[in-house]
């Protein structure tokens, strides 16, 4: 079995320097700290402090960790609702949230350990793609030493609790409203990024085209704001006067379909039926109103963060995959 002294030899440094990283002790360079780290990765090197991690210390506050490279990661309105959700559980328990963007979409979660230990208590985590976990290495593993939550998307790491709506079933019971309102030539929206819900979306509406013999070839991905929507979908309706349904990834791409299709010449829903996901507040007040799949972001992000405060509390999570439903709401744009 490895010890301090065969880390230090490996890395360069003094058996001092690895007590300080193992200890969580700030007294050293961040490159420092990585050659250890990786030293410790190589030589399987473990300690008992190091695999109980900080459980009994306390800093009373939790992470919420956006890993996107939007400029704008937190103008999103979903963000926003499951910030509600996590901030009114801390509140009732004293907590305080840190809220951390990551820029470099391809982190792994493993790779979040220097943003988290020490720091918090635990951290909820969200990814423009999707992040596959802690990783093999048994000392890869114990670098995050607090409990951590994805949203958005199943894990099999018994270390991670993973929180999401059922996006493929909202899809698939929108789609299948649609077809049954007679619409035939379906196109999706998306915005930018490898968002696991919005795949998930998809995913479910075109199998659910093609449990009909129908099909979605017809798939434009954008920014995510309403002006980049319209923009992406008036030349589509111009190449494709056939187009009868609109489906958006959320309801702010759908205010931009709905715009593209009046300035197409094209009425709502009687030339082309237009949907959203999120069931954002403005769904109702716009004309007309929005057809959309219900998404809990608020209950998703109090039950995140009920998740590892049971975790802190008690060893482990509750659960390890929580799943609510995304429910189909029918309005006036269908």
């Amino acid at each position: 079995m490895s010890t301090m002294r065969d880390v230090a030899a490996r890395a360069g440094v003094s058996v001092q320097t690895v007590s300080n990283v193992v200890n969580d002790r700030l007294l050293m360079s961040p490159a420092t700290k990585q050659r250890v780290l990786q030293a410790m990765d190589e030589l399987g090197y473990t300690s008992n402090h190091r695999v109980r991690g900080p459980r009994n210390r306390t800093t009373q506050t939790l992470a919420f960790i956006v890993v996107d490279p939007a400029e704008r990661f937190l103008a999103d309105e979903f963000h926003d609702v499951v910030l509600a959700g996590i901030s009114d559980a801390l509140r009732d328990r004293g907590y305080s949230l840190l809220i951390q963007q990551v820029l470099d979409p391809y982190t792994e979660l493993h790779d979040l350990a220097p943003l988290v230990q020490a720091r918090v208590d635990g951290a909820i985590v969200t990814g423009s793609r999707p992040l596959f976990g802690i990783g093999a290495s048994p000392a890869r593993r114990r670098r995050v030493k607090v409990p951590l939550v994805l949203l958005e998307q199943n894990t099999a790491d018994p270390a991670i609790c993973s929180i999401r709506a059922d996006n493929y079933q909202g899809a698939a019971d929108l789609t299948r409203h649609l077809i049954q309102r007679g619409r035939t030539n379906f196109a999706f929206v998306r915005g930018s990024g490898e968002w696991p819900a919005v795949s998930s979306r998809l995913h479910g509406i075109q199998a659910t085209l093609g449990a009909y013999g129908l099909s979605c070839d017809l798939v434009v991905s954008t920014a995510w704001e309403p002006e980049a929507a319209y923009q992406a979908v008036l030349p589509l309706l111009h190449a494709h006067p056939g187009l009868d349904a609109i489906i958006a990834a959320n309801d702010v791409l759908a205010l931009g379909a709905m715009k593209a299709v009046r300035k197409a010449g094209r009425s709502i829903p009687g030339d082309v039926a237009v949907a959203g996901f999120d069931d954002f507040a403005f769904s109702t007040c716009i004309e007309p109103a929005l057809t959309t799949v219900a998404v809990p972001g608020y209950e998703m992000g109090r039950t995140a963060a009920e998740m590892i405060l049971s975790c802190r509390a008690n060893g482990s999570f509750p659960q390890q995959k929580v799943c609510f439903p995304a429910t189909l709401i029918v309005r006036d744009s269908s």
